[in-house]
């Protein structure tokens, strides 16, 4: 009896299990006219880190815009505006830290560069004199206003955590090391930045969880 030849070699395949939740079934009742505001500013103001016109079709295609549109679709709309052109910044950025050409080609000038990005988050430098600061500077200094005191230090802790993980990868990738799943899981939760988005949720619906999350054990092992 014949049997059919596997598509690949034992060991060069992991399973990942299917996601647990599903996407909302509603968006923001402005959603097209944020994503074509997004789409705008990042034309004008992401340029610099694509040199090649079809990296910035393939951003586009990407629509984060329209992931944050989705997944709050109740946030107040001025603060959704925000949020949208700060996923498409670290989307860009994001592709510049696994990219060896660029942010994840040289692990201590990465890690320079995340030093000098948070203290323009931190207000201890205005970025003028390197892009990625320039136009960080100019997208978040609108959103820290409006931003509790207690809400933007979590804020901070989660960029921290991210950025570390991002240094982790790129390390690991000038090495030639190849984490194991588990390895690898556990350097993603924090290289993903998925950390800030919780806390930009709360930015973004107005509220502030830092109380709750304190007193509630339950809710911070959401």
């Amino acid at each position: 009896m014949s049997t059919i030849p596997k598509p690949f070699s034992d060991g060069t395949e992991i399973y990942l299990p299917e996601f647990p939740y599903l996407l909302p079934a509603c968006s923001h009742p402005r959603t097209d006219d944020i994503r074509a505001e997004s789409d705008a500013w990042v034309k004008e103001a992401m340029g610099f880190a694509m040199t090649d016109p079809r990296e910035m079709e393939l951003l586009l295609e990407e629509t984060a815009s329209l992931w944050t549109c989705l997944v709050l679709p109740t946030a107040r709309e001025d603060r959704l505006r925000h949020l949208c052109k700060y996923t498409e910044y670290l989307s860009v950025f994001d592709n510049a830290m696994v990219d060896r050409a660029k942010i994840g080609k040289d692990p201590a000038a990465a890690q320079e560069t995340f030093r000098r990005v948070a203290g323009i988050l931190d207000d201890q430098a205005d970025g003028a004199d390197f892009a990625w600061g320039s136009v960080l500077h100019g997208l978040w200094k609108d959103m820290r206003a409006d931003m509790p005191p207690a809400v933007w230090d979590r804020f901070m802790g989660e960029v921290r955590r991210f950025l570390a993980g991002c240094v982790h990868e790129i390390t690991s990738r000038s090495e030639d090391r190849v984490f194991d799943y588990e390895t690898y899981i556990e350097v993603r939760k924090d290289s993903v930045g998925m950390g800030m988005y919780f806390v930009l949720g709360e930015y973004g619906l107005g509220i502030d969880l830092t109380e709750d999350l304190r007193r509630h054990r339950e809710l911070r092992e959401i």
